[in-house]
């Protein structure tokens, strides 16, 4: 991770320098990570990707359900080089 602000640090528990730490996929839940892998996919090619609905972990160990828009980051190159978004609470995950 590039970033991560003082929300992000209340919602998910992570303080700032943990998070930026942290590989994904400890905020992904396992059965999450294939759809994940499908976004970064689409974004590889340039194809826009809508805001969806999916669950994140917390560093207690609480499932999240969020709404995530997400955004492919371009270097001067037009080049994508990162993934960035933006994900809002929903409450807690159903199961």
């Amino acid at each position: 991770m590039l970033a991560w602000n003082p929300a992000a640090e209340r919602v998910y528990g992570y303080p700032e320098a943990a998070a930026l730490a942290l590989n994904i996929r400890e905020l992904i839940p396992a059965d999450a990570w294939p759809e994940h892998e499908r976004m970064l996919a689409a974004l590889r090619v340039g194809r826009p990707m809508e805001p969806y609905r999916t669950r994140r972990r917390t560093q207690d160990g609480r499932e999240l359900a969020v709404w995530l828009v997400p955004t492919v980051l371009l270097g001067a190159d037009g080049k994508p080089y990162g993934l960035g978004t933006t994900e809002r609470v929903l409450g807690e995950a159903e199961r």
